[in-house]
């Protein structure tokens, strides 16, 4: 991970941004509805994700975004029940922005409202 962090005039503003990669274990899995498993997808997918981050005061902004990809093995069935195994390749984006104050001094609470979307 690398991130900066700038500061403006004086400790009341400031401004950091972060950029990293990792590794995400994914784990999907379906089932019929007597809750037996019909099918599941498993593996690990590389990725990168990045954020920044702004303070003024006591209220902040975060926003942040990351994208997985890569194959991951399928375990399942066909339509006729036989068994069925493969890769498969899988693309997750996730993305959210959240805006907040902070209250007290020990402890310190930060309600905050924010939005987010998330594509497989």
């Amino acid at each position: 991970m690398f991130a900066v962090p700038t500061m403006a005039s004086g400790e009341e503003h400031s401004l950091e941004w972060s950029i990293g990669l990792s590794l995400l274990n994914f784990g999907y899995e379906e089932f019929d509805t007597d809750g037996r498993s019909l099918n599941r997808e498993d593996g690990w997918l590389p990725g990168i994700s990045a954020s920044i981050i702004e303070r003024d005061g006591a209220w902040f902004g975060e926003a942040r975004a990351s994208l997985y990809g890569g194959s991951v093995d399928y375990d399942g069935e066909t339509q006729s029940g036989a068994p069925f195994t493969t890769e498969t390749k899988t693309w997750l984006f996730d993305s959210n922005y959240r805006l907040g104050h902070w209250f007290g001094d020990a402890p310190r609470i930060a309600p905050y409202i924010g939005v987010g979307y998330h594509r497989r």
